[in-house]
């Protein structure tokens, strides 16, 4: 019985698998209009996601209002803990994400040469820029911009590079993020070779607390633990600042960034709605529903409160392989430990 049970399993597991397969195929031979109504019937699709909750508020208000008929789901997690749960469902042939709106352009990369992403064909590939479409198949729809947040009870003289940060009254008084990711390795190894010659080592002479993630700095600025921090992003500040907590965000120039990456799942078993909601997040409107507010790098011209692209430099994925990563945090280990 065990035996028979585990082949009719792997039977079940190939059906869906091919089913799955002639419904991505259909999906991506149909018009607009029949991917929408086809959307439409199946009723909702479900986004894996890291940028922050708030530009989740707004994609899915707005989402529902463009298609009140498509129920968006969602699930946040940090990049690697996302990655690992597409992964399992991917190989399992699991119901569960249907679009990732995350950071791991080379888990994306490598799901694009093995065939198994959708390719877009809504109306905004109209006017996306070809630049920020990698492979035909993966969307770029906004970069996460880095920066110097500060308490502006605690600082009298507000920075405005990253070189005042090495003056004399910030000493003690920073916070740092670890390497807790390989943006974090690419953007210490950008202020390097962008800003002061010897940065890392005439920071790392202002006595940094190493601690948290980006995103915790900024929590930590705002409660007056440190009074700045070099290493936060915007995503993490700005709702602080419009809270009316005593913190200020700015990027300096030349800035850095991270690109998100925007896909949707051949294996999916929605395909159509993984389609409208890229679709969707490429618009004018998906665009502003996201970076309107000033939160966030945006992609297309015209997006009124955005950063534009042309004003941040977005690290390469491919610049940062294991080797090189793992030599690049032994060489900041050396600094900072």
């Amino acid at each position: 019985m065990y035996r028979a049970s585990g082949v009719f399993n792997r039977i079940g597991v190939a059906i869906m698998g091919i089913t799955l397969c002639i419904g991505t195929v259909q999906a991506q031979q149909k018009s607009w209009p029949e991917v929408v109504a086809a959307a439409k019937k199946e009723g909702r699709v479900m986004m894996y996601f890291t940028p922050a909750p708030q530009a989740l508020a707004r994609i899915a208000a707005g989402f529902k209002r463009a298609y009140p008929d498509i129920a968006l789901e969602s699930y946040r997690a940090s990049g690697g803990g996302i990655m690992q749960k597409i992964d399992q469902e991917r190989q399992s042939s699991l119901d569960g994400a249907d679009v990732l709106m995350g950071g791991d352009m080379v888990w994306a990369l490598a799901r694009a040469g093995e065939g198994r992403l959708l390719k877009p064909l809504g109306p905004a590939m109209k006017d996306w820029p070809s630049k920020y479409l990698v492979t035909g198949v993966i969307a770029i729809p906004g970069v996460e911009p880095f920066g110097i947040a500060y308490n502006k009870n605690l600082v009298t003289t507000p920075p405005k590079s990253y070189a005042d940060l090495l003056r004399p009254e910030f000493k003690g008084k920073i916070g740092i993020s670890d390497l807790s990711s390989i943006s974090m390795h690419a953007y210490y190894d950008w202020l390097e070779k962008t800003q002061l010659p010897g940065f890392l080592l005439k920071l790392r002479a202002q006595n940094p607390k190493v601690t948290g993630n980006v995103i915790t700095l900024a929590q930590s600025v705002a409660a007056g633990e440190f009074i700045a921090t070099p290493t936060t992003v915007l995503s993490g500040s700005k709702p602080l600042v419009d809270s009316g907590a005593p913190i200020a965000f700015f990027v300096p120039s030349p800035g850095f960034g991270t690109n998100y990456v925007l896909t949707a799942f051949s294996w999916s078993q929605r395909p159509n709605a993984a389609l409208v909601l890229m679709d969707y997040l490429m618009s004018a409107e998906g665009q502003n529903a996201w970076h309107g507010n000033g939160e966030g790098v945006g992609m297309l011209p015209g997006i009124k409160g955005a950063t534009t692209a042309d004003t941040v430099y977005a690290w390469e994925a491919k610049d940062y392989p294991p080797d090189v990563a793992a030599k690049y945090r032994a060489y900041w280990n050396k600094i900072f430990e």
